[in-house]
């Protein structure tokens, strides 16, 4: 009982570490532009896959980060 009690535990660990959600990435402006516009992207991926994705909009757009 002992060992499966601890197997479980590791297997709701693991599965929590690589869970997929929604994350929102929120980017505002246009490089060289004036603009003030809000942009939302959701990605559904891990929190640090879905922060590094949400990073390559950069250069489209002026500052973009995870909500």
């Amino acid at each position: 009982m002992k060992k499966l009690t601890l197997f479980l535990s590791a297997a709701t660990i693991l599965s929590l570490t690589s869970c997929k959600k929604n994350y929102t990435c929120q980017c505002t402006g246009n490089p060289g532009t004036s603009s003030s516009n809000v942009y939302t992207f959701t990605i559904r991926d891990t929190k640090s896959k879905a922060t590094s994705t949400c990073k390559t909009f950069v250069p489209t757009y002026n500052e973009c980060h995870i909500q």
